[in-house]
């Protein structure tokens, strides 16, 4: 029976902050993802800080980092409805955010007040660890003092639904917040917490 329900943050809370700052300067990044993805996966573990992330930016794209920083932060924009569900399933389950995120990058969650949703919260700049790896789901479930067949985890990347299922943990696959309510009633039955 599920008891806890882990959200993934970015493409499911949040949008994909370093998908859409790519898009709109991908002439200022030639075309080329490939510094931009190195650059998250330092930070996401933790390998480097928000000042280096934005420094990285500034040297690929002439961008001032202090321009790019406030551009991320005002990309995210929460999800209104992924919230109102969010608080629907929280009277019945445990809700918990699991992200692969570097330093400062959950500071939307105090500046939206929000972080108080969640029972816990599992960042990955934090263990050095990134999802898909199953050492993360499996300290989420710890945290959460559940067992990997009591928690439902939902993320927009295929791969981290793969990881989450391989460690023993009921997987959705977001795509919009209509799939997820038909996925969620599959899963969880007709009476799955919406308001």
């Amino acid at each position: 029976m599920i008891k806890a329900i882990i959200f993934d943050c970015f493409g499911v809370l949040y949008p994909v902050v370093s998908d859409i700052y790519y898009e709109r300067h991908i002439k200022e990044f030639k075309y080329d993802t490939s510094v931009l993805n190195e650059l998250n996966r330092k930070i996401d573990l933790g390998l480097i800080g928000k000042h280096d992330f934005f420094e990285g930016i500034q040297n690929v794209t002439g961008i001032p980092a202090e321009t790019a920083a406030k551009e991320f932060s005002d990309t995210k924009i929460v999800n209104e409805e992924m919230l109102k569900l969010i608080n629907s399933l929280k009277k019945k389950y445990q809700v918990a955010l699991l992200s692969n995120a570097g330093e400062d990058e959950l500071d939307c969650l105090e500046r939206d007040h929000i972080s108080g949703l969640f029972n816990t919260i599992t960042v990955s700049c934090k263990l050095g660890i990134v999802k898909p790896d199953k050492r993360i789901f499996m300290q989420c479930v710890e945290d959460l003092k559940r067992k990997p067949k009591e928690c439902l985890f939902i993320d927009d990347g295929l791969q981290n639904v793969d990881g989450a299922k391989k460690s023993g943990i009921d997987s959705i696959h977001y795509k919009n917040i209509k799939q997820l309510k038909i996925d969620l009633e599959h899963v969880l039955g007709k009476n799955w917490g919406e308001l």
